[in-house]
């Protein structure tokens, strides 16, 4: 039986080796987010889709932490294809306290600026590479709007359908990978009512600090939002957009929309490595 297996054993050896060679070089890296919006972003400067045909693929997410995504399943917020991460799935995420946070200064000049306003600031620990250390992290903040919009962005006396698990200002996610180098992908919704509002929204407590830009706006960008075309009709616009780029680690990156922005730093938790990931 021995002599037997042993041609099976030697067979997949070779897989075992590579599965074992890919965990190895998974490395763990600080992550530090900040995303804000832009005060005086022109939404008549183009047309957008509507908002019926903004999505987020939010399938599998693990939430960030310090942030309000919510845990659990359902699609209430407009966002079908989301799951309860697993107990294991949030071990992968190590939240850092608000204290150690690097981008605080960043977050005050953008706090006192009448051009930009922080939506979300926060950082965590996570394994970065292939495979199941290549995961969506969800990003929440801002306003929760659940209170007088529904989930198409209508007022609630209109009918639209109450989005349970809030209808936050800014939602979405970030996955970085790494294989020979870094990458970081990016779909982002921001949400912003179409004519002032007087307090109904629910304002989420701030986690922490937010950016202050850096750095030129990235190719393979396509951003999407909902139609401007009635500026006096009371209602929330949506506002998407869809990036990838390669990243360095100890450099502060810039993923860019006309309506808001994202600043994102990567920092290796351990000593470099010969062809370490994000090598040039």
């Amino acid at each position: 039986m021995k002599s037997r297996s042993l041609p099976a054993l030697l067979l997949l050896l070779p897989a075992l080796l590579l599965s074992a060679t890919a965990l190895a070089a998974d490395r763990w890296y600080e992550v530090e987010v900040l995303v804000f919006a832009n005060l005086n972003g022109d939404v008549n400067a183009e047309r957008w889709p509507t908002n019926d045909s903004v999505t987020l693929a939010l399938d599998g997410a693990i939430p960030a932490p310090n942030t309000a995504a919510p845990v659990g399943a359902g699609t209430s917020s407009g966002v079908p294809g989301k799951s309860t991460p697993s107990a294991q799935e949030l071990l992968r995420l190590a939240a850092v306290a608000p204290a150690q946070y690097k981008l605080l200064d960043a977050f005050k000049s953008l706090s006192r600026s009448r051009n930009y306003r922080p939506l979300l600031h926060t950082a965590w620990r996570q394994p970065i590479g292939t495979g199941k250390n290549n995961f969506k992290v969800r990003l929440v903040g801002g306003k929760d709007y659940a209170g007088r919009y529904g989930v198409q962005g209508k007022l609630l006396t209109t009918g639209d359908e109450p989005a349970t698990d809030g209808l936050w200002e800014i939602d979405g996610y970030v996955r970085l990978s790494a294989a020979k180098f870094l990458h970081a992908e990016t779909e982002l919704l921001f949400r912003r009512p179409s004519v002032p509002t007087t307090g109904t929204a629910v304002v989420a407590a701030p986690t922490t600090p937010a950016p202050a830009a850096a750095g030129s706006a990235a190719p393979n960008l396509t951003w999407q939002t909902g139609d401007a075309s009635v500026a006096s009709e009371d209602w929330l616009q949506f506002f998407k957009f869809n990036q990838s780029r390669r990243l360095k680690s100890n450099e502060l990156h810039y993923f860019d929309h006309p309506m808001f922005g994202m600043m994102i730093v990567l920092r290796p938790l351990e000593p470099e490595r010969s062809g370490e990931a994000d090598s040039e």
